[in-house]
């Protein structure tokens, strides 16, 4: 099996994933950075910036600062090769602009480094995640799933408004054949087929709504869709409280307040132990 990866999201570098990732035991992994904000390098050296935080076979990483034995890289990608390649779109329904760091990390993984790993974790800077061993423990129980995600409710009629009725749905019609789904993405785990699926998805046009495209592509080529119950905490809307994230064997989100996320996972550890 490859090995696997795991990329955040974020907008600008966050000093508290990378203390994270710098100092807990991400082994089966290489980590990413998909970082949003425009590469520092001049134009004519290229569309795509790298540059490794840490690199584990390099003679100036020392143990003292570094415990764990992988790779992180922070990749940076210019906007208009998104644009050029059909990647952009994919959360202006969230109200975000036309390309984000979701463009650009399945740009990447889907299209640039096609097949280097089996399988990827999404995680958006401002989810919680107390231990990579949750990761883990998912990987092993779901080892040839194409999709983890917190929830998978499925549209067979293409009702766009009602009660109860998830609001975005106006924003699937058109763009892709019933039956619709749709989950909260914020973590999730592809496989690189289903990347595959999305590349082939953006051959002649733009990215739709990815809390939707992910699970409507799985349902559409029968793949294995597995909602577990360490991703039942994510959520869109309700904003959790540090008294609220008592569970260690949980991922939560939202949590913006990335600085208190080191208090939590000490919290969580403690509990852990009880």
């Amino acid at each position: 099996m490859k090995k696997h990866a795991v990329v955040i999201l974020m907008r600008t570098i966050n000093n508290d994933w990378t203390d994270f990732v710098l100092h807990n035991d991400f082994s089966n992994y290489d980590v990413y950075f998909m970082v949003d904000e425009n590469p520092k390098q001049p134009a004519e050296n290229g569309d795509i910036f790298i540059e490794y935080l840490y690199k584990k076979n390099s003679k100036e990483n020392s143990e003292e600062k570094h415990t764990k034995n992988t790779d992180i890289q922070i990749i940076q990608i210019r906007d208009t090769l998104c644009k050029q390649n059909n990647y952009y779109n994919s959360s202006v329904a969230s109200n975000l602009k036309e390309i984000v760091a979701w463009d650009k990390a399945l740009f990447y993984f889907g299209h640039i480094i096609v097949g280097k790993y089996d399988n990827i974790w999404f995680l958006e800077d401002d989810v919680f995640l107390s231990s990579p061993e949750l990761l883990l423990r998912m990987d092993h129980q779901h080892t040839e799933c194409d999709l983890l995600c917190s929830f998978h409710e499925i549209n067979n009629d293409g009702k766009l408004w009602g009660n109860g009725v998830w609001n975005h749905w106006v924003n699937v019609e058109g763009k892709i054949s019933l039956p619709w789904s749709h989950s909260l993405i914020s973590v999730c785990r592809m496989s690189q087929r289903l990347l595959g699926r999305i590349d082939e998805y953006v051959n002649n046009r733009p990215l739709m709504f990815i809390e939707s495209l992910f699970t409507t592509l799985s349902l559409h080529n029968n793949y294995c869709i597995v909602t577990p119950d360490e991703l039942s905490t994510i959520t869109y809307d309700h904003h959790w409280d540090e008294n609220e994230i008592i569970n260690p064997h949980k991922i939560y989100h939202p949590v913006k307040n990335t600085s208190i996320h080191s208090f939590l996972r000490k919290k969580n550890f403690l509990l852990s132990k009880k």
